[in-house]
């Protein structure tokens, strides 16, 4: 069924350093409209605070970014515009810590608030140097733009891990999972550490000595205040994506036939009036939930098959085609024919 997660997927990406590359690339130039093609959000959408955008809005933004540059190798530049500032309160709470490791172990913990679409984990490495390893993982498979998902990646925590001492890179080596990109050689003399490409993990060497040196804006007090907004913010996330990922859960699975409020409330073994107080805490409601559904499952029609309108209002329980085009425009503002363009 095309309504499973293989075409839907939850808007759960914050747009905070995406935004940041669009005002880069428009400051040079480049058609704002063109790098938002097909994400069925307009620019002041995208900019705002609350927005968040799905995997396959994030693989077509970075798509029409890298068709707008020409540049395969915008990920290691755009890296480099990535500071500990850009980072939030979770920056905040990285520069007051003690000791670079204790600012790394934030940012390990932390970093999903900020971008969830990597994992982050600190492991030993198996040398006799001591050295740490700062593993990287996917969250979402990242496919055809992984290589710039994971050269962005590198290239922001080099940045942040030398503004932390104002120091050399602390970097000995990289691995990627990524295939080394075609013109590799205009790219790798601008690299100070050496990359392996094709590797079975993302993994960042780190020099252990780096880890031990003194961070030179330590606050004890600023330290504990920012940790604990971390953590709260951290537990919230997960607390609110939790019940929302259950109801898209239970709406995806049924067929055609959408789930009405009382029954996804009886499915998740509580009352209506419970249900609606849980959404309310992650400021949102059942309608909302289940029209962003609908939303997302047409956007991905429209785009990624032939479906004719028609046969995309009966996958999405419409009894016409008008009823459908109607609650489309009420979504996003435009036809299903024009977006599909």
């Amino acid at each position: 069924m095309v309504r499973q997660s293989a075409i839907y997927q939850n808007a759960f990406i914050p747009t905070y350093f995406q935004n940041v590359l669009l005002r880069n690339l428009v400051e040079e130039g480049i058609d704002p409209e063109n790098l938002l093609s097909g994400l069925g959000l307009s620019r002041s959408q995208f900019a705002a605070d609350e927005c968040r955008i799905s995997t396959t809005q994030n693989k077509r933004f970075i798509n029409n970014v890298l068709t707008e540059t020409q540049n395969p190798h915008l990920g290691w530049q755009f890296g480099q515009e990535i500071k500990i500032t850009a980072l939030g309160i979770l920056g905040y709470a990285v520069m007051s810590s003690e000791s670079v490791g204790s600012a790394v172990s934030k940012l390990v913990s932390f970093f999903q608030i900020r971008e969830p679409s990597y994992d982050l984990r600190i492991l030993d490495a198996p040398s006799a140097q001591g050295d740490r390893i700062l593993q990287v993982d996917e969250t979402y498979d990242f496919g055809e733009i992984r290589y710039f998902m994971l050269s962005c990646m590198v290239s922001a925590f080099d940045n942040v891990f030398r503004g932390l001492t104002h120091e050399e890179s602390s970097i000995r080596k990289v691995e990627l999972t990524c295939e080394q990109p075609e013109d590799w050689q205009s790219q790798a003399h601008k690299i100070e550490f050496p990359i392996v490409f094709g590797s079975s993990s993302n993994r960042l060497y780190l020099d252990s000595n780096f880890l031990k040196r003194t961070m030179p804006a330590a606050d004890p007090h600023t330290e504990k205040t920012t940790k604990q907004i971390c953590e709260q913010l951290l537990a919230a996330s997960k607390s609110q994506s939790g019940i929302i990922k259950k109801v898209n859960d239970f709406i995806l699975q049924r067929n055609k036939v959408y789930p009405s409020l009382a029954e996804t409330a009886h499915h998740l073994c509580m009352s209506p009036r419970t249900l609606r107080r849980e959404l309310q805490k992650s400021k949102t409601t059942y309608q909302q939930l289940l029209d962003a559904v609908r939303s997302n499952i047409a956007k991905e029609l429209l785009l990624q098959t032939t479906k004719t309108t028609s046969e995309i209002a009966f996958e999405l329980g419409y009894n016409d085609a008008s009823n459908f085009s109607r609650a489309f425009r009420a979504w996003t503002g435009r036809s299903p024919g024009s977006y599909r363009k």
